[in-house]
């Protein structure tokens, strides 16, 4: 919108073109008109509202995961979009007959500067409804023996088996998770595991691990 200050044009009104004049506060304003009208469902922004979607939603389900494992990285955003927007860009959220879906071998649940731990095994115990992972225990670069390994455990369309921070340190090697009483170990289950740092306030990027049914 640009003012125009002509006093051969005094109070102009009306269109001419693409422009429109007016008054606006007592001055002449010009403003252009759009040259065209996009249609807001194409295919791809149907696309587009649908990884949205369902990132937020899967967002929703893991909130106390995903503003620990996000929440050092995030700058000048919050842990929300900093989580969003590195998973949209992963591919880990998608489209599949229009609509949103997640794929959890691309998922990360944290993203920090804190050197990365790999998931070293993970087993099951149905009897006890729960998991354990385990790491190598050796600490590098900026890594501490007692760091803290966080756990999050998904089922095979995303849903949360369980979730925690580990009450021994990395110096353990080990720690296991109790799941819901609903789970079922017949079908695969997605283990992610991150350190957070026990003085330096860092977390370690996610580690993943596919634990077959």
């Amino acid at each position: 919108m640009s003012v125009v200050q002509n006093t051969i044009i005094g109070r102009a009104r009306g269109s001419v073109g693409n422009l429109t004049f007016t008054t606006w506060k007592g001055m002449n304003v010009m403003k252009s008109k759009p040259t065209s009208v996009h249609n807001p469902n194409t295919a791809g922004q149907l696309s587009q509202r649908a990884v949205l979607k369902k990132a937020v939603s899967f967002y929703k389900t893991i909130v106390a995961v995903a503003n620990t494992g996000f929440q050092y990285k995030a700058i000048k955003q919050s842990a929300y979009n900093a989580f969003v927007s590195l998973n949209t860009k992963s591919g880990a959220f998608n489209v599949t007959g229009g609509v949103g879906v997640l794929t959890p071998s691309l998922l990360k649940v944290s993203d920090g500067a804190l050197t990365p731990t790999p998931i070293a095994n993970v087993t099951a115990s149905t009897g006890s409804h729960s998991i354990t992972v385990t790491w190598e225990t050796a600490s590098v670069d900026d890594q501490n023996s007692e760091d803290q390994a966080f756990i999050l455990a998904l089922d095979p369309t995303g849903n949360v088996l369980g979730f925690g921070l580990s009450d021994g340190s990395r110096s353990d090697g080990t720690s296991t998770l109790v799941l819901a009483s609903t789970t079922v170990f017949t079908t695969a289950i997605n283990v992610y595991m991150f350190f957070v740092s026990a003085g330096s306030r860092k977390v370690s990027t996610s580690a993943y691990h596919q634990l077959p049914g």
